[in-house]
Order: structure tokens, then sequence, then C-alpha cells
């Protein structure tokens, strides 16, 4: 895992405890076992912590990719930029171990907290994918009690079609970048980037979900010397026209976008890159 990787050998019953440690930056330690967990950060800054399960062979691997999304992490936002291009690297790359006995595990340090560790197939669980709901036999003394059924909380599942929606945006769009990579965390639905409100105006929205008619558009370009930008106040009472709520990345937050989105699941197809099917 190259020269800056930290392996420490530990025992199954201590794994938990010491992944979660690993992940809030502490050197994990324990009893000996046959379990390697390695700690490393990449050249961008971003951490990832990996086990290698040597109870089985091969060995099955487990690998959890962290990226800080912290209020104010963005005001370093070419530091940001790279850590959260390694998230995505690192992120299409570990998806496989879970064909191989193993887990992959996409967090930011938000939903750290409600991580259940413990569903690992390393630490003991049936892997996370499998895990969202677990279902516990009935106790033998009241066998005539139906099943109970423990739910179980695990982070949302980001769709991986966000990826090439994000690589087409403007890095330069004040706060786009960042609202775009909060919202595809939380496992909000895939917008449509690039959308043209009708071919007549030819207004745009950077991502827009119709269903909902909710959209982020540009910030306003004056002219020079004015502080008056006629185009987009033209697009914006054309939106509001046609039944929108339209806001710049900067004047929406991730809350109020994903409760106005939280059931509205769009059933509108996108294109290679990410952008809306035309006739």
């Amino acid at each position: 895992m190259g020269a800056g990787a930290r392996p420490v050998v530990l025992a199954p019953d201590a794994l938990g405890g010491q992944i979660t440690a690993a992940l809030r930056g502490t050197a994990p330690a324990g009893p000996a076992g046959p379990v390697q967990l390695f700690t490393v950060t990449d050249r961008s800054g971003l951490p990832l912590v990996c086990a290698a399960d040597g109870r089985v062979r091969p060995p099955a691997w487990t690998g959890i990719v962290l990226l800080d999304d912290a209020p104010g992490v963005h005001a370093r936002e070419e530091a940001h930029k790279r850590r959260w291009r390694a998230w995505l690297y690192w992120s299409n790359l570990l998806q496989f171990l879970d064909t191989g006995g193993g887990d992959a595990v996409q967090l930011t340090t938000s939903r750290l907290d409600g991580f259940p560790v413990e569903t690992l197939a390393v630490t003991g669980g049936s892997g996370v994918l499998q895990s969202v709901r677990l279902t516990l036999a009935p106790a033998e003394t009241a066998p005539q009690a139906p099943p109970a059924v423990v739910e179980v909380s695990a982070p949302p599942l980001r769709d991986t079609a966000w990826d090439k929606v994000i690589e087409y945006l403007d890095p330069d769009e004040r706060g786009l970048l960042a609202l775009a990579e909060t919202l595809a965390a939380r496992g909000v639905p895939v917008p449509r980037d690039g959308y043209e409100l009708d071919a007549n105006t030819g207004w745009q929205a950077e991502l827009a979900w119709p269903d909902a008619r909710v959209g982020v558009v540009r910030t306003p370009n004056p002219p020079e010397g004015e502080d008056f930008d006629p185009e987009a106040a033209d697009r914006d009472r054309d939106f509001a026209a046609a039944g929108w709520e339209v806001r710049t990345a900067a004047d929406w937050t991730a809350d109020a976008l994903a409760d106005r989105l939280g059931h509205h699941q769009s059933d509108d197809t996108t294109t290679d890159n990410g952008g809306n099917d035309k006739p």
C-alpha cells in the first residue's frame, strides 16, 4: 500500500473499535491477531483505512475512504478539490472488494458517527451491502412471536452517476462543486445537468430536477461597470413563471435542496455525460 501505510496486526474482537479509532486519526492498537489493519494518507491528504483478513486465503480486503466535509473546509478550495477527486478515484477502485468477501465504504466525516462498523464482514458482520436490515429469530420460550426486525442505520448509497455530472461542472462557479458533492454524498437523486427550460428562451439550469421543478442556476454576471444582470433576471422570471424554484448554488443549502427533493425521484433519463436527452 505504499511507504505511508502503517500495518498493525489485530485480533478480530478488537477490530471494530480500532477501525473507528483509525478513521478518527488515532493510531490503532490492541491484541495481536490474524487481521492486518492499515492506515494511510494519500498524496492529496485523503485518509484511507484498509484491513486484510488473514483468516481466509487469499485475504479478504476491506477499504474505507474518508472525505472531510466539515463546515469551512471548502474555503481551502484547491486542497479540497484534490481530496474530492481522490475520494472519487479510491471509491471507484475499492468498490469491487465486496465481491471478494470484504467491503468497500465511501464515507464523509459528517456521517462517521452513524456508520455501523459492526456490519463490516471483517468485524463479524454480514457485510455493509447485506446489513441494511437484520432479522432476529424468535426466542425459544415464545415460539408464537413473529421475528423481530431491527433497522440498522447505514450511510446513504451514493449513485455513481453523480460522478459524470460533477465532472462537467464549472469549478469556478461559486459554491456549485461543493453543493453537488454534498448532495451526492447524501444520496440525493442525480439531477439533469445543463437543463434547458425550453427551446425558445434557452435559459439553462446547471443542475435540475424537473419532477420537483427545482434547479441550480449560474450566478448573475452583470456587464462591466454595472450592478444588474438583465439576462439573469429574465431567466429567473421565466423559470418562476413555469413553476420552478431556481437559485444560485451560493443561495441554496444542501439541507434545503435535499428536503425539497425528498419525495421527488426523477424518472428522466440521462446521456452518458449526465446531460438531458432531447428529441
